[in-house]
């Protein structure tokens, strides 16, 4: 069925524009008079045309001020349209503004919201635009944008959180690479050229301490590249071949110190999704579904496939749970309490809760433990070095006396 882009006008003459499917203009005509409009002008889009695309990259704290917009407005009693034009004048975001305006267009013409917000996924992912539709379906609106608000400002304090611990180690991480390469590549050759005038007599830790200098000294300029090239080609290789995704998501999950703290991000993920989305009205298999996308995790996303496909079966999400090593025991003992009271998005967002406060003082935890271990790091690496210098230092003193 072919998209046409058309302009109608309604009983009080006012022009509107939209898109909208149809077998043929008569078609059209008809499914705009029964909405209320007179179809003025109809042209045909191609069929690989679809809806306008508009690029460009909606924030997450534009969708905050949308949602908190949004439910002030429809609690108080505005017509969706009217909320949907308020908001189009107010945004500062332009693509947002253009994609509000696109979706306040096909809503008027007759299309639900959550029909028009689907099309712009850059704007309404698929776990929002869902929401939206609950919200239509049970008439719970203005309630579905407040719990999105919610969702989405704690989506920011998660991402603040994974930044917070992701930063500091990696910014460590390259200020104690490039003292390294500055000790190796810089400081030492000076000595080495010392004690290559005095001719003495080398230990074997100053041996070796020196051919490591050598080798940096003529591969400096590979270990920038290589440390780019590896971190580009595991994101690229990760999307490629699943045996390695695999790989890398259990690898965060058992690496010392972050592993435990990956997992709870993970569950956190998993839990306060879960709960905003069936506390939303969706059934608990499009549930299990669209949380598979934002787990961040290929091991719980393929268990969260998993279940789904068995409670299909009349499997319990307690019992399928329970084949994963993944799952800590509170969210076993959590989902099965849910799912003896009936009251799944309360048990999980309790796991939520817990999660939440958890996560902050774990990643205060790490810091204690990676300060102490970077500081000693650094000393064992300066006092092997100046080891290396000075002995033979020491040993051509005493050759003097």
């Amino acid at each position: 069925m072919p998209n046409y882009l058309y302009r109608a006008v309604d009983g009080s003459g006012a022009s509107i524009t939209g898109v909208l499917a149809a077998g043929d203009e008569l078609g059209l005509e008809n499914a705009l008079r029964e909405r209320g409009y007179w179809l003025i002008e109809a042209n045909e889009q191609a069929q690989n045309v679809g809806t306008p695309q508009r690029k460009g990259k909606v924030t997450r704290r534009d969708l905050i001020d949308l949602s908190i917009h949004m439910g002030t407005l429809l609690s108080v009693g505005v017509p969706l349209v009217e909320a949907l034009r308020g908001i189009e004048e107010e945004a500062s975001n332009p693509v947002l503004q253009a994609i509000i305006g696109d979706v306040r267009r096909e809503v008027e013409a007759g299309a639900s919201f959550s029909e028009a917000a689907a099309k712009y996924p850059q704007a309404f992912p698929h776990q929002v635009a869902s929401m939206i539709r609950a919200g239509e379906q049970s008439g719970t609106l203005p309630e579905t944008f407040a719990e999105l608000r919610r969702y989405l400002e704690w989506l920011d304090r998660l991402m603040g959180d994974i930044k917070q611990a992701s930063i500091y180690p990696t910014i460590v991480f390259v200020v104690v690479l490039m003292f390294v390469l500055l000790l190796f590549t810089f400081v030492i050759p000076k000595f080495v050229a010392i004690l290559n005038i005095a001719k003495v007599p080398l230990p074997l830790l100053t041996v070796v301490v020196i051919a490591i200098s050598d080798f940096m000294v003529a591969t400096w300029w590979l270990w920038p590249i290589a440390g780019i090239l590896t971190v580009v080609s595991v994101k690229v290789a990760r999307h490629r071949w699943l045996w390695l995704a695999y790989a890398v998501d259990r690898l965060k999950l058992e690496m010392p110190i972050f592993g435990d703290l990956n997992k709870m991000i993970a569950m956190s993920r998993f839990a306060t999704n879960f709960s905003v989305l069936y506390r939303s009205g969706i059934p608990i298999l499009e549930c299990l579904k669209l949380c598979q996308g934002l787990v961040d995790n290929k091991l719980l996303e393929r268990a969260l496939a998993h279940t789904e496909q068995v409670m299909a079966e009349g499997v319990t999400m307690s019992a399928s749970f329970h084949e994963y090593e993944i799952f800590p025991p509170l969210v076993l003992r959590m989902v099965a309490v849910g799912e003896t009271s009936g009251e799944m998005d309360k048990a999980l967002s309790h796991v939520s809760a817990y999660y939440n406060e958890e996560i902050p003082r774990r990643i205060k935890k790490v810091f204690g433990i990676l300060e102490p271990a970077i500081t000693v790091m650094l000393l064992g690496i300066v006092a092997t070095v100046a080891l290396a210098v000075f002995l033979p230092l020491l040993r051509m003193m005493g050759s003097l006396r």
